[in-house]
């Protein structure tokens, strides 16, 4: 059982009415959440539309036709400046692109400055337990706080090497089914990849991996240490478990101020919460924690 695309929108959108303010859509690709017929929207991605188009022509999986116009390029991952002008924004929306930016500090930092106050930021973001990175290591506040340092605006040779030595071939129904076993499963890509990757990212290039990897509970638990040490104030307001079947959760963080009258998350107890009840697939031991 998968989402429907009307309800995978109602989720990650729940108690949002994009008819007020404006929205910013990192990443629509050919099927933005938000269209222009429904909101102010803008859409912010790496390339324009014609290059996207180029990139993904090969891709069946990929119908170009329907790729909107970009409305802002922002190809070094600093987009505070250039979206500023038609800010600030009600709505941020991030689907399968937060665990893709180099320094996810920085990110939630100056998406925080680009929301009203009250304003959400709405996330879709892969359970590593249903996807390839689920034997992959979980990434910790030290890894976030690394990045934030190094002020990372591409991912790092590690996160490079980690995903592309142990990312494994599996569909989320073959996890879910219990039909995939880590004893018998064989990570990464030929050493003549890694090795080509790893050349391209000495010369320079951009090299575009899932920096970012966890379960629920365990993106629960960085977010809250996030925002607790990095004064960055964000409120959880709507957390969507990873449904059976499926390789997503939903999430929601509101700004605050320091001075909010709204209490805090107690991100412990929400991730301990998210991890109690979370659905699991047959064979449990095939499951990251």
């Amino acid at each position: 059982m998968t989402y429907e695309v009307n309800d995978r929108k109602s989720s990650i959108l729940r108690g949002v009415d994009v008819r007020y303010g404006s929205v910013l859509e990192f990443g629509p690709l050919y099927r933005p959440l938000v269209t222009k017929s429904e909101a102010d929207v803008y859409y912010v991605d790496h390339c324009d539309r014609d290059e996207l188009r180029i990139k993904y022509k090969h891709d069946n999986n990929v119908p170009i036709d329907r790729i909107p116009e970009i409305d802002f390029v922002v190809r070094d991952g600093k987009f505070v400046n250039v979206v500023r002008d038609k800010g600030p924004y009600q709505t941020v929306i991030a689907s399968h692109v937060i665990e893709h930016v180099p320094d996810i500090i920085g990110w939630l930092s100056d998406v925080w400055t680009i929301l009203e106050t009250g304003g959400k930021l709405c996330l879709a973001v892969p359970d590593k337990r249903f996807t390839f990175d689920c034997m992959r290591r979980s990434s910790t506040i030290k890894d976030a706080k690394e990045a934030f340092a190094a002020r990372r605006w591409r991912p790092s040779l590690d996160s490079v090497c980690d995903s592309y030595r142990n990312v494994v071939g599996v569909t989320a129904e073959e996890i879910w089914t219990g039909r995939f076993s880590r004893d018998n499963a064989e990570p990464g890509w030929p050493d003549s990849v890694v090795q080509a990757k790893i050349d391209d990212y000495l010369k320079g290039e951009y090299v575009d991996v899932h920096c970012w990897v966890f379960s629920p509970w365990e993106f629960i638990r960085l977010i809250g240490n996030i925002c607790d040490t990095c004064g960055i104030h964000f409120r959880m307001v709507h957390f969507l478990n990873t449904k059976l079947g499926d390789e997503e959760f939903h999430v929601q963080l509101q700004k605050s101020t320091p001075d909010s009258l709204q209490p805090p998350t107690a991100w412990a107890e929400a991730a301990h919460a998210a991890r109690l009840h979370a659905a699991w697939p047959k064979v449990s031991s095939n499951s990251g924690a």
